[in-house]
């Protein structure tokens, strides 16, 4: 598989017609503007990255939409075992409950914590978001990304995508959604690149662009 300026355009155009424009539009006003975020913003970014681990989009967005309306309708008074308990009746998962409640009510100190990196190299604040509650060493590129770094998040479909870009079979045995590995990166960074001097876009729409053409079934094979 060889990306294109014009396949990749083509890719973009059938996602806007499947009604995800407004998806595309706000990753790219992420990525090109660099807004400000709140403390409460930032919060709900990583609470997002923490519940879509493991589902479909569309359950995610669900469970998500449920917990911000309780949270944010909440007062700021609010125990944490009891809001523990409370958020554990709209999802029963029990860690990633844990991790949200330490998200939202340390929302200031991490927020801090990943301003304070504005001029370091994305490494850094890659290594940092990796200690946020529930945010390892794959979601934190999702988490990044979605905070408007220019990454990809190496998503399974993106691992098969590179690896059909590089033409090497040996490959197919390493894609692995829970342990990335190193020679899949390679691949794949080497894809985006391609398609960045190609189309002139930042990588982390790019990597939208593809996972959104995996997920809605445009791209259905991997040659």
């Amino acid at each position: 598989m060889k990306f294109s300026k014009e396949s990749f355009f083509s890719l973009e155009a059938q996602i806007k017609e499947a009604g995800f424009g407004k998806d595309l539009e706000i990753m790219k006003s992420r990525l090109f503007e660099k807004e400000e975020l709140s403390a409460e913003e930032f919060a709900k970014r990583v609470i997002y990255v923490v519940l879509a681990g493991g589902f479909k989009q569309q359950t995610a967005k669900k469970i998500y939409h449920e917990m911000m309306l309780f949270l944010q309708s909440s007062s700021s008074e609010i125990e944490k075992g009891n809001l523990y308990h409370e958020l554990l009746k709209i999802f029963g998962n029990k860690k990633k409950i844990n991790a949200i409640v330490d998200i939202w009510q340390n929302q200031e100190k991490y927020c801090h914590g990943y301003k304070s990196l504005r001029n370091a190299p994305v490494e850094a604040k890659l290594s940092f978001l990796s200690q946020l509650p529930h945010i390892g060493k794959i979601t934190k590129n999702h988490l990044a990304r979605n905070l408007g770094e220019d990454v990809p998040k190496y998503d399974i479909w993106v691992q098969r995508l590179g690896v059909a870009f590089s033409g090497r079979k040996d490959l197919e045995c390493k894609i692995d959604n829970s342990r990335l590995n190193a020679e899949i990166v390679k691949v794949c960074d080497d894809m985006f690149e391609h398609i960045k001097q190609e189309t002139g876009l930042p990588i982390g729409y790019i990597d939208l662009v593809l996972w959104r053409a995996c997920e809605q079934h445009i791209l259905k094979e991997f040659k």
